[in-house]
C-alpha cells in the first residue's frame, strides 16, 4: 500500500461517518481511526507496518487538514432533547443555507413537537440524521460551515 493510498483513504474516511477503518494486507494492518476531541476532527493512524516515514508523512497530511478544518469554522447542530427526529419542509439538506435561528428539523418527544433551531447561520455540509430515527440528547444532526458574513447574524 503506498502513500498516495493511504492519504485516498485517510480523506474518505474523515469525510465519512464511520470511526474506524482497519486493512489487513499479508502481516500488514493499518487502523484509520476518527477521534474527536474537543469538537476537533482528527484521525490517528496505527500500524504495524515497518514503513514508519510514509506513515509520518500521512500523519503530517491528516494535521494540515485538521488545522484546515478549524479555519473554516464547522460547528454542529445538536439534539436539544431525547425523542423522534423528523425533517421539516423544506427539507434542509447538503449544500443548503441556513440562518441563525431557523427551523432545521422537529423533535417529538412525549407527542410534543419541539422545533431544533441552528444556532448559527452557514452552509450544510453533512446531514447526520434521517427522517423517524430516534436521537439522544447532544447527538449531531447537522454540520454546518459558518461563512464570513453569517457570523453577527445569519447568512447574508
Amino acid at each position: 500500500m503506498d502513500l498516495e493510498e493511504l492519504e485516498r483513504l485517510a480523506a474518505m474516511v474523515q469525510k465519512a461517518n464511520i470511526r474506524e477503518l482497519t486493512l489487513r494486507q499479508g502481516d500488514a494492518r493499518i487502523t484509520l481511526r476518527k477521534s474527536v476531541s474537543a469538537g476537533e476532527p482528527s484521525i490517528l493512524l496505527a500500524s504495524e507496518d515497518p514503513d514508519a516515514e510514509a506513515i509520518e508523512d500521512l500523519q503530517e497530511t491528516l494535521l494540515e487538514d485538521t488545522e484546515d478544518a478549524r479555519e473554516e469554522q464547522i460547528f454542529f447542530v445538536t439534539a436539544p432533547l431525547v425523542g423522534v427526529f423528523r425533517h421539516v419542509n423544506p427539507v434542509v439538506g447538503l449544500g443548503a443555507t441556513v440562518k441563525a435561528g431557523q427551523v432545521v428539523g422537529v423533535i417529538e418527544s412525549m407527542n410534543l413537537a419541539h422545533e431544533v433551531q441552528a444556532s448559527e447561520g452557514g452552509v450544510v455540509t453533512d446531514v447526520m440524521i434521517e427522517d423517524g430515527v430516534a436521537v439522544e440528547y447532544g447527538q449531531r444532526l447537522f454540520a454546518l460551515q459558518v461563512c464570513p458574513a453569517s457570523e453577527p447574524g445569519g447568512v447574508a
